[in-house]
């Protein structure tokens, strides 16, 4: 896929090229591998999200991923993120929002 950059002239897109020779239509990351990333990575993964969604790109909101292995379902180890872990019990306002974040990220510095 070609596109032209910041300078007008034409590139292939990098995405292209990182997805390689594969057909995939889709890229998939554990939550899990995301929350074991540094915090200063998954705030840089959190805005590009949010000026994604600006561009106007959505994502299905009940995509189901399922693991086949010789063709047969088998367990996805990275479905329970939550293991072990206490339960998250949602109370309205209580989930931060972007405003608090970049609030965190500003008290970090």
């Amino acid at each position: 896929m070609m596109l032209k950059d910041e300078n007008g002239e034409h590139v292939i897109a990098p995405i292209h090229m990182w997805f390689g020779l594969s057909r995939a239509s889709y890229f998939v990351m554990p939550r899990m591998a995301l929350e074991h990333m540094p915090v200063e990575w998954q705030r840089r993964f959190v805005a590009l999200m949010n000026e994604a969604e600006d561009h106007g790109v959505t994502t299905p909101n009940d995509y189901v991923v399922s693991i086949k292995v010789n063709g047969r379902f088998a367990a996805d180890e990275w479905a329970d993120y939550r293991r072990g872990a206490p339960p998250i019990v949602w109370q309205p306002g209580a989930w931060p929002d972007a405003s608090m974040l970049d609030a965190s990220a500003s008290k970090a510095a």
